[in-house]
């Protein structure tokens, strides 16, 4: 989602007049800024292919024909049993607790690892795994741009991402001595 429309809606939600959805933008973003008295939130995403790398479907349609053809089976296994998991939590808890297990280290490191993975999917010759890899990096590390072009100085910034991103994120501004990174589940966890 682009700045100029989120904020088209933000302001609309401001005023009253929008009727939000389910999604973290809206049930976060728009109703802490409003909270905080913001006039605007920033869209930092950024998804757009990347030349020389490859999007994951055209990986695995070279993967299906290889000896290593078994990889997808276990990907689309782990990615549907961390999905029912994440989706599990969101049917039957509260918010707060489904906040504090997508945040958890042991959700972050296995989504990571599952994207991750990828790096054992080269054929001979071939580093198609690495290619969908490199893309997935870029992105990333365009998102951090992106929000390091936003910050001044003395910012608080609450970044919102699905938690396939959170270990990437985390270790590029964690590099950064200029940043303190914060960890959700300090406040998360002072939450009722």
């Amino acid at each position: 989602m682009k700045s100029d429309k989120l904020n088209t809606q933000y302001k609309t939600y401001l005023e009253g007049n929008f009727d939000i959805s389910s999604n973290e933008i809206h049930q976060i973003g728009f109703k802490l800024g409003k909270h905080l008295s913001l006039n605007e939130i920033h869209a930092v995403d950024w998804n757009e292919m990347v030349p020389g790398t490859m999007g994951m479907g055209h990986v695995f349609d070279k993967i299906k024909t290889s000896e290593k053809s078994h990889l997808i089976d276990t990907f689309y296994e782990d990615a549907n049993r961390l999905n029912r998991l994440v989706e599990d939590i969101n049917n039957n808890a509260s918010v707060i607790e489904a906040l504090r297990y997508v945040n958890s280290v042991k959700v972050i490191d296995e989504m990571s690892w599952l994207n991750h993975r990828l790096v054992t999917y080269n054929l001979v010759g071939e580093y198609i795994g690495n290619k969908w890899l490199q893309g997935w990096y870029v992105r990333n590390l365009n998102i951090v741009s992106n929000i390091l072009d936003i910050a001044d100085s003395d910012d608080r910034i609450l970044v919102i991402y699905g938690y396939a991103h959170n270990k990437l994120l985390r270790e590029m501004f964690n590099q950064n001595p200029e940043i303190e990174l914060i960890d959700p589940l300090d406040y998360i966890g002072k939450l009722k």
